[in-house]
């Protein structure tokens, strides 16, 4: 073990055994509990908590005494709605993996009464929100109950602290943690939840202080998958420790719960309202691409997107970069390019950047050399928010010719025009779900270099 490991190691240790209350303070035993529980109620707010955490102290701010379930149980414009706490056990000896513990949450939801609200809000820190995503795909039937989910610093694509932790214990669920592409239990959660495109608000913060030294989760690993962003200015464990009722953390579940909860939670009812949803516009400029001797292999994608419906702060940005592949990205609001996150895998190298959003409008450009070849053109889009009109603009070099191919999802309606260099789907409705228009085209056959084996550029 090298001796960055070990220090990561001893201040992993350090910062969880810091912030976890000892076990007698905080009583052996503790169980799931209800908060409130009036028969009149028709609305429950759960709360989750973490690895290591319990359904006590997890929510404990020291300095006040109270915990974050009992603060919200005091606030008189959310007496309609219950409070349940969830405990589950966890600890460095090990447990229950993410998906056993979903299973323990089923059995809570029946014995204890909680499905028999019409309205079911999940509060959830850190591996709490991977165990509400594993109980919502196991048990869909709870689904039309849900209309909002919080998360707290929930690694959704894992923590690399995780890989260090496991070095120190065995619990199954430190494995369920691990960063994708490392961890194969999240890649393939995130995609079942892609694939579900769950009715639901999905309201997400992250830490911006550090836990001793150590960022726990990272920003874009706690926003993936949400389509409403916070920032909390507090370290990993006292993002779910609110002070008082005016505590960054507690206003944006005050908020979420008088925005969302309180409307019919039939999803042929909801509108889209509350969910970011965009029109995406997209240039495609291949104008440079030339063959021979002084081939020109160059693209320029350009990105307008107009925020319809509850713009964020910021938008994610996301490429992919192929082997002899190189790709940049850039914001053409700030006329910057933003630091990008970048993770590899399988020789493929992903980038995530933050790009500004102004009077609802966001501009980004993703500039690519090397990403072309064969016979098939395709624009590839996944916007990380709901896509309600995806609009394409082709521009070709003199002579090349298009011709439409095939549009996924299947069934969207689609207008072709310019000599189909232009297209226009409407009410495409998808979220977080893959659209992809493909073109067969003649660029690369006018070349005697011939290549083949086409490459994919992704922009989304």
């Amino acid at each position: 073990m090298t001796k960055r490991m070990i220090l990561l190691l001893a201040l992993f240790i350090f910062a969880f055994q810091s912030y976890v209350v000892p076990s007698q303070s905080r009583g052996e035993g503790t169980e799931s509990t209800w908060i409130r529980n009036d028969p009149k109620n028709t609305s429950v707010v759960v709360f989750v908590h973490g690895w290591t955490g319990d359904s006590s102290s997890t929510w404990l701010n020291q300095r006040s005494g109270t915990d974050w379930p009992h603060l919200l149980k005091g606030d008189p414009e959310l007496a309609n709605f219950d409070i349940y706490s969830f405990q589950y056990p966890t600890n460095f000896d090990g447990s229950l993996s993410v998906n056993e513990i979903a299973g323990a949450m089923m059995e809570r939801m029946k014995d204890d009464k909680i499905d028999r609200h019409d309205r079911i809000v999940f509060l959830a820190h850190s591996m709490g929100g991977l165990v509400v995503r594993q109980f919502l795909l196991s048990h869909r039937e709870f689904v039309p109950k849900v209309p909002l989910l919080v998360f707290f610093g929930t690694p959704t694509e894992g923590s690399e602290l995780t890989k260090f932790a496991r070095l120190a214990s065995s619990d199954p669920a430190l494995r369920d943690m691990l960063p994708i592409p490392s961890g194969s239990y999240l890649a393939n959660l995130t995609l079942e939840w892609s694939d579900a495109q769950f009715p639901l608000q999905s309201i997400c913060a992250y830490e911006t202080k550090d836990t001793h030294h150590v960022r726990v989760v990272s920003q874009t690993s706690a926003t993936y998958q949400c389509n409403g962003i916070r920032a909390i200015d507090e370290d990993h464990m006292n993002l779910v420790r609110p002070e008082t009722a005016k505590s960054d953390s507690y206003i944006v579940l005050k908020n979420a719960l008088l925005r969302y909860a309180s409307e019919p939670n039939d999803p042929s009812k909801r509108a889209v309202s509350g969910i970011e949803t965009v029109d995406l516009v997209r240039t495609v400029d291949a104008s440079r691409l030339s063959c021979g001797s002084k081939k020109v292999d160059e693209v320029d994608i350009e990105d307008q997107l107009n925020f319809v419906d509850s713009p964020p702060e910021r938008y994610l940005a996301r490429a992919e970069e192929f082997p002899h592949q190189k790709v940049q990205i850039t914001d053409l609001l700030s006329d910057s390019r933003p630091p990008a996150e970048t993770n590899n895998s399988g020789g493929v190298t992903y980038y995530k950047a933050r790009i500004a959003v102004r009077d609802g409008q966001s501009r980004v450009r993703y500039s690519w050399t090397n990403a072309h070849g064969g016979d098939q053109l395709e624009v590839w889009s996944r916007p990380a928010a709901r896509l309600r009109n995806f609009e394409v603009y082709l521009k070709l070099p003199p002579d090349v010719s298009v011709t439409p191919k095939e549009t996924k999802p299947p069934g969207l309606s689609c207008d072709w025009s310019d000599k189909d260099r232009h297209v226009f789907c409407r009410n495409v409705m998808t979220f977080y779900e893959e659209m992809v228009i493909t073109w067969d085209w003649n660029m690369w056959t006018r070349c005697k270099s011939g290549e083949s084996n086409p490459k994919r550029k992704k922009a989304h």
